[in-house]
């Protein structure tokens, strides 16, 4: 599933009777946890998400043409 363009999962630990979610943020980062119901292992994974988009930077790629037709990404 994804929210804010960022997947997700949530699945129920059928042997600790709790939900399990995890959040793919990029490449190599990701978070996880635990909890007891599967609404607050939804409202973790939006709060995971939400904290995560506040923190990342935010980098503007601006395309300049060199020479030889080759774009750099300054």
């Amino acid at each position: 599933m994804e929210y804010r363009n960022i997947e997700y999962s949530v699945f129920q630990d059928t042997g600790l009777g709790t939900w399990k979610w995890t959040v793919n943020v990029n490449e190599s980062t990701v978070e996880s946890g635990t909890s007891k119901t599967r609404e607050a292992a939804l409202s973790a994974v939006v709060l995971t998400i939400d904290r995560w988009k506040a923190r990342a930077p935010k980098i503007q790629a601006k395309a300049v043409r060199g020479g030889d037709d080759n774009v750099s990404v300054v």
